[in-house]
């Protein structure tokens, strides 16, 4: 017998004629044309940084303690970063509810949709899509966040069959708690074996077999005895080989992309999103962004507050400067170019499982899926970053980026400002929303990149909080990539208005 539903997941179920909420920093609230999850949502435009985005509502936590609780989640939430979770960008306060603003993913089918219309998946099909969302629910659940009320409306599959997930963190919205459900966990990884075992149902073979048996060893009642999503994405690993995802109908339509203008010339010297160092006077003048919040004025003992977006002069001159966006994430839906996109995702998947979790010294990718793979060359970089700050080790640095370059001088510097105050910084995350490639050759690429950093802390040696960072703003800046003997690495970045 299937284990009780997991209630803390549920979400408001609202009126297909209900009108757009009121969201602070979103503009152009509309009811959405196409998949976005369960339930209703509207899709708009995020003001900071003029991305496409989705906006649902979830209830009001009653109570202090709820809504510390609730703080406590979003902040989380904001700063999770993985390549098939949809970011949130904000959870904001709104007279409805609270609204959870996530990034759009552009011609959007889910996999409800394309189960409908299809009578079976291949079993390698359902690896392709299975595999990654897994991965995504283990870095969720690593971070104390839940699905909950995971269904086949909450995998967004982009037009060349890539999968995301959305709707993860509005459990702890919805019904916040002082720690991890463990409940949700298990809950999650049955819902998804369940989904990948009604998608092939009715297959036959040793392909289908060996995906049925993964998903029959999460399918077990006792909760305790069902593997974790990160088991499950390993087993499904090794099941069998992944296989392009065949859309049954082209996705819904978007708007043509406006033609992107070219960037503007440097104004300022190379920077980017970077831990800002805890309290105290810098001993080399650089630029910084805004101030760490200090012990002082701590969560502890600041009212509760259950808005959770950009702030500071960063966000505001980010508004301020709002023009009409050229950025576009859609991708072509052409059903050849589709395919051909697909089995380069596909490859990128397998050879990623093949080599160590690094991957900056991926060697160039193929042209076919160039805005896909220098995104994952990207990310790789900026996780190797988050990672040497964390560890604050200079020497990791030199897996990141260019020695002696601007960047790494910078980097360096920072990292070097950091720790003889003594401290270090907590999970350092970057997400990239968005990503343009302007120019290749042989030994370089010219990318136009939206960033934004996640929250962090600064810890001393015996792990204490010293001081708190919130997410950032979303930053455009122009990122030039070089190849070196390693592997790639960042040789320039220089900020765009």
């Amino acid at each position: 017998m299937p284990p009780p539903r997991a209630q803390t997941g549920q979400r408001p179920q609202t009126g297909p004629a209900d009108p757009p909420p009121s969201v602070p920093g979103v503009v152009a609230l509309g009811p959405s044309s196409g998949d976005a999850g369960v339930g209703q949502d509207w899709t708009g435009t995020w003001e900071s940084g003029d991305l496409p985005c989705t906006v649902r509502l979830t209830r009001i936590p009653a109570g202090p303690a709820d809504r510390e609780n609730a703080t406590d989640a979003a902040r989380r939430l904001t700063s999770l970063n993985h390549a098939h979770l949809v970011p949130v960008l904000a959870v904001l306060e709104t007279d409805r509810g609270l609204a959870v603003v996530s990034a759009a993913v552009p011609g959007a089918v889910s996999l409800r949709r394309l189960l409908a219309q299809r009578a079976q998946l291949e079993p390698g099909e359902a690896v392709t899509i299975g595999l990654p969302i897994a991965q995504a629910l283990a870095a969720a659940h690593a971070l104390g966040l839940g699905h909950g009320s995971l269904t086949a409306a909450d995998i967004l599959l982009e037009p060349n069959g890539r999968p995301h997930l959305i709707g993860v963190g509005i459990a702890e919205l919805a019904v916040p708690r002082p720690g991890p459900d463990p409940v949700t966990g298990p809950a999650d990884v049955y819902a998804l074996a369940g989904l990948l075992r009604d998608a092939i149902s009715g297959a036959a073979g040793p392909d289908a077999a060996a995906v049925a048996v993964v998903a029959a060893t999460a399918l077990v009642p006792e909760p305790a005895k069902r593997p974790t999503a990160a088991q499950l994405a390993d087993a499904l690993a090794h099941s069998t080989r992944p296989l392009p995802v065949q859309l049954a109908a082209a996705p819904p339509t978007p708007a043509p992309p406006a033609t992107p203008a070219p960037p503007a010339a440097p104004v300022a010297p190379p920077a980017r999103a970077r831990p800002a160092a805890p309290a105290g006077p810098s001993p080399t003048p650089r630029p910084r962004p805004p101030r760490p919040r200090q012990p002082e004025d701590s969560a502890a003992d600041a009212p509760v507050s259950l808005t959770w977006a950009p702030r500071g002069p960063t966000a505001r001159a980010a508004r301020t400067s709002r023009r009409p966006s050229g950025r576009q994430l859609a991708v072509g839906a052409a059903t050849v170019v589709a395919a051909v996109v697909a089995v380069a995702v596909i490859a990128t998947v397998v050879a990623h499982l093949a080599r160590p979790s690094g991957g900056s010294g991926a060697a160039a990718p193929p042209s076919q899926s160039a805005q896909q793979a220098w995104t994952g060359i990207l990310a790789g970089l900026e996780t190797a970053r988050g990672q040497a700050f964390q560890q604050a080790d200079p020497a990791a640095l030199d897996e990141v980026d260019q020695n002696g370059s601007a960047v790494y001088n910078a980097d360096l510097a920072l990292m070097h400002d950091t720790t003889s105050r003594g401290a270090h910084v907590s999970q350092l995350t970057t997400r990239i929303l968005a990503l343009r490639v302007q120019q290749t050759s042989a030994d370089q690429v010219w990318l136009v990149v939206t960033e934004q950093t996640g929250a962090y802390d600064f810890l001393g040696a015996d792990g204490s909080v010293l001081a708190h960072q919130d997410a950032g703003a979303p930053a455009h800046s122009n990122v030039t990539l070089v190849r070196t003997n390693a592997g790639w690495r960042i040789a320039e970045r220089v900020p765009v208005s």
